[in-house]
């Protein structure tokens, strides 16, 4: 939704007239601050979190890698990307929902969505309702990076002593999932929260008059 070579893409290989889209749209200011936790978690990012968004525009336009890390604040213009599809979609094949209504009434929104798709609408799945992610922090930065860095000397013996990618995939990630912890996680600045509101201001209302997300759910 957020690289326009993706629709370009979709474009050119697929034929829209036929393809419906669904999208599940989060409170753009708590996306920004999710989507910095996960690159934070990952070891690639040192800024503070209100930091990270002044230098944005500059790191975004580095490199395509960049803009998929770093991109916390850019990704909310929800309306900008909504509006670009509806330049080569039917709007009629574009359903728009948010989390929290999702979140607070599972079924009333996969009965929507059912709808939309012309499938069977009275489909309840067993699962429907259940948070599967709590985003967390490393417990130790160095022990992440070094799990990161395939040149460390614990790799290198690693991959000495057991030959097979797989086996030592799976222990990398018993140790990420080890060194993670929800204590001591960065905390969504009042300071951010307000910049990022006022940004985003004119996209939302445009969301609530266009699409109708009712985007006070948002404040």
């Amino acid at each position: 939704m957020y690289f326009p070579h993706a629709l370009e893409r979709m474009n050119r290989d697929m034929d829209l007239s036929a393809t419906k889209f669904i999208f599940l749209l989060r409170n753009p200011v708590e996306r920004a601050f999710s989507h910095y936790l996960m690159t934070y978690r990952r070891g690639l990012e040192d800024l503070e979190f209100t930091r990270a968004l002044q230098v944005e525009s500059e790191r975004i336009a580095t490199d395509y890698l960049s803009n998929m890390h770093y991109s916390y604040a850019s990704r909310g213009y929800y309306s900008e990307q909504l509006e670009r599809f509806g330049r080569v979609v039917d709007e009629a094949r574009i359903l728009v929902l948010t989390s929290e209504e999702m979140q607070s009434h599972p079924e009333v929104c996969m009965k929507r969505i059912y709808g939309f798709l012309d499938v069977d609408t009275e489909y309840v799945p067993e699962n429907i309702g259940r948070k599967y992610h709590t985003a967390t922090v490393p417990k130790s930065m160095m022990m992440l990076k070094r799990l990161e860095n395939k040149d460390a000397l614990e790799k290198k013996l690693l991959r000495l002593l057991m030959p097979s990618k797989k086996l030592r995939g799976r222990i990398r990630e018993r140790l990420n999932t080890w060194n993670q912890t929800e204590d001591g996680k960065p905390v969504l600045s009042n300071e951010a929260k307000a910049i990022l509101r006022e940004a985003y201001r004119e996209s939302n209302q445009t969301l609530n008059e266009k699409y109708g997300v009712d985007s006070r759910l948002w404040s």
